[in-house]
């Protein structure tokens, strides 16, 4: 049941949907995904991105735009300075 909503049933195919939540996981209260990255993230970062530093060498990054969430996360991924989520 639960992975009809996510996008994973019929042969383990994911839906557009699926895999961004995958990725990105839910949204927080306020409507912005969050993306905890390596302080170097932030020289990668422009537009209507919010930024707040965790301490140490980690940066908070908000964004709205699911499509601008992923193209920062892959982004980042490929550069391996993206801190994935446990």
């Amino acid at each position: 049941m639960v992975l009809l909503k996510t996008g994973l049933a019929r042969g383990g195919l994911i839906g557009h949907f699926g895999y961004s939540v995958l990725m990105l996981g839910r949204r927080d209260p306020q409507g912005y995904y969050v993306i905890i990255a390596d302080k170097r993230a932030v020289r990668l970062l422009r537009g209507n991105v919010e930024v707040e530093e965790l301490g140490g060498d980690l940066v908070v990054i908000r964004v709205k735009s699911r499509s601008k969430a992923l193209r920062i996360y892959r982004r980042l991924r490929s550069l391996g300075i993206l801190v994935e989520k446990p």
